[in-house]
C-alpha cells in the first residue's frame, strides 16, 4: 500500500494528525513524488494550515507544470488565505453545492451536519460523545468527538468536499434525544433521581460506604457512569454484547 494512499485514507476518514505525521515523512523520503505532495496539500487545507499549504502549493505547481488539484481545494485554500481575489473569474463547477453557491452567490456557507448516529463512553474520566453523520455539502461520512458537555458550536472542512460543516447544541441534542429516547422517559428521570438519593449520603459520608468505594473517590462516579452507560447505550451504536 503506499503512503499516498495511505494518506488518503486518513484524511477522508478525518484523521488529520495522522495524516500530516505520515506526509511529513513520505514527504522526507521522496520530495518529488506529485501524487504524495497533492495529497499532502489537501491535507494542509483541511487541517486549517493554509501557509503550509500555499508554500507547498507553489512547488507543486511549477514542478507539476499545472493546478490539477481539484477546484474545490484551491478555492478552500484561497478562502483560508483570505484571497477572495484569486477566484473572481472562476466558471462555476457543477458541484459540490458550497462551491456553486460560493462562485455564483459570493457567500462561503456553513451548513449543519446531519447527524445519524451517537454512542457515549466513559473511560476512566468525563463523558465523551461520538457523533457520526453526513456532510451537508456531499453526504460523505463525518464523525466528530465532543467532550463532557454538549454546548458546541463547532466548525470544520469536510475532508471530501473541503466544504464548511457546523456542528452546534441543536443539532447534538437532536441526534441524542433521537438515541437515547428510552433515557427521556419520567420513569427513567425517576429511577435516576432515585439512585441519586441512595448514594448522595453514602459518598457525603452520612451512611456507610464500602472502603473501595471512598479510595477511589471520583474515580467510582466514573466507574459508575461507565456501568450505566453499557446498559442504556443501544447495541446497534456501540457494537457492544449487551447480554
Amino acid at each position: 500500500m503506499s503512503s499516498t494512499f495511505s494518506i488518503r485514507q486518513l484524511r477522508l476518514n478525518n484523521h488529520i494528525v495522522e495524516a500530516m505525521k505520515l506526509a511529513s515523512e513520505a514527504l522526507g523520503k521522496t520530495p518529488g513524488d506529485m501524487e504524495l505532495m497533492g495529497e499532502t496539500i489537501r491535507v494542509f487545507i483541511v487541517a486549517g494550515q493554509p501557509e503550509a499549504a500555499s508554500s507547498l502549493y507553489q512547488v507543486f505547481a511549477g514542478a507539476s507544470g499545472s493546478n490539477n488539484l481539484e477546484p474545490e481545494a484551491l478555492v478552500r485554500l484561497a478562502m483560508l488565505l483570505d484571497r477572495a481575489d484569486l477566484i473572481e473569474n472562476m466558471t462555476p463547477p457543477e458541484g459540490p453545492s458550497w462551491l456553486v453557491e460560493l462562485l455564483i452567490g459570493g457567500s462561503d456557507p456553513v451548513s449543519s451536519l446531519e447527524p445519524q448516529a451517537m454512542d457515549i463512553s466513559v473511560v476512566n474520566g468525563p463523558a465523551i460523545f461520538n457523533i457520526k453523520g453526513l456532510c451537508p455539502h456531499c453526504a460523505h461520512s463525518l464523525a466528530v468527538q465532543v467532550k463532557v458537555s454538549l454546548l458546541i458550536h463547532k466548525t470544520w472542512i469536510c475532508p471530501a468536499c473541503f466544504g464548511n460543516v457546523l456542528l452546534d447544541h441543536e443539532g447534538a441534542r437532536s441526534i441524542m434525544n433521537d438515541t437515547f429516547s428510552e433515557v427521556l422517559q419520567e420513569s427513567a428521570a425517576e429511577s435516576d433521581a432515585q439512585l441519586i438519593d441512595y448514594l448522595r449520603p453514602k459518598l457525603m459520608g452520612a451512611e456507610p460506604m464500602p472502603d473501595i468505594a471512598l479510595a477511589l473517590g471520583q474515580e467510582y462516579h466514573f466507574l459508575l457512569n461507565e456501568i450505566i452507560l453499557a446498559d442504556l447505550t443501544p447495541e446497534e451504536n456501540t457494537g457492544a454484547d449487551q447480554s
